[in-house]
């Protein structure tokens, strides 16, 4: 069949019909020539016929080797599109493994880096004393640098010690919120350093601290460092009491220190 309507035997038959009808137009023209129209139309019809219906026959054929055609592009574009899905799932495949290693890897990494980081941490210490109470005296002074008297005022001494049993701590900041002038820096403080802030009260705080039942309260900010640069903060609390004994008659001064808060940031 491919061979019968192949474009080239379509055309050869049907110049061969023609050139046959030709033929038999010559030969015939004798009797055609008396022939009405009518009936010269359905000669040509019946001549023509076959040839007509052959065309037909070939068009559809060729339509239909059109389609297989068509049909064979398609189950290609199919295979090819089948294989490019197959290719993009072993790529989303392989991306997918890789998202899940790099995530490992920055799980680890920061696992390691938090561990280096609590190893690196300092690790501050606080106590607070009471050094002593005492009578200070003072003179009072004009302007010529004359002595003009002489007074005497309650002083009570403390001292904040700040141990480092940890790692190395950078730009320590100690100062108090209650008593701004109480404060101190150090730019390293290394692992076992001890640091002291002595201070005092005085004036009318230091009497009723010392002759009747009262209280006084210091609160501290700490800021440090470590190595890599975490800042951490502490908070104290140092609650300074006069407690009155009744077996002595006497008042003694208790203190207490509390770490009320440490974060990291």
């Amino acid at each position: 069949m491919d061979k019968i309507f192949s474009k080239n035997i379509v055309g050869g038959i049907s110049v061969l019909w023609i050139v046959f009808i030709f033929c038999l137009l010559v030969l015939k023209r004798d009797s055609l020539i008396g022939l009405e129209l009518n009936s010269i139309g359905d000669f040509l019809a019946g001549t023509f016929a076959p040839l007509g219906f052959f065309w037909l026959v070939a068009g559809f054929y060729q339509q239909g080797k059109g389609l297989e055609q068509n049909s064979e592009a398609l189950k290609l574009q199919a295979k090819e599109l089948k294989k490019t899905t197959q290719a993009l799932k072993l790529q989303v495949r392989e991306m997918k493994a890789s998202v899940e290693q790099q995530s490992r890897l920055a799980k680890a990494y920061e696992d390691e880096l938090e561990q280096k980081h609590f190893q690196a941490k300092p690790k501050l210490d606080y106590t607070f004393k009471l050094l002593r109470e005492c009578v200070e005296e003072d003179s009072i002074v004009e302007d010529q640098n004359i002595e003009l008297a002489i007074y005497k005022e309650k002083v009570i001494y403390f001292k904040l010690t700040i141990e480092n049993l940890g790692e190395m701590a950078r730009n320590l900041n100690i100062k108090s919120t209650t008593h701004p002038y109480i404060r101190k820096e150090e730019p390293k403080f290394e692992h076992s350093a001890v640091l002291d802030i002595n201070f005092k009260i005085d004036g009318q705080a230091a009497v009723e601290l010392t002759e009747e039942e009262s209280r006084v309260t210091f609160l501290f900010e700490v800021n440090y460092q470590n190595v890599y640069g975490t800042r951490y903060k502490d908070q104290l609390t140092v609650l300074v009491e006069s407690v009155y004994d009744f077996e002595t008659n006497q008042i003694y001064l208790s203190p207490t220190l509390e770490k009320i808060h440490a974060m990291a940031f």
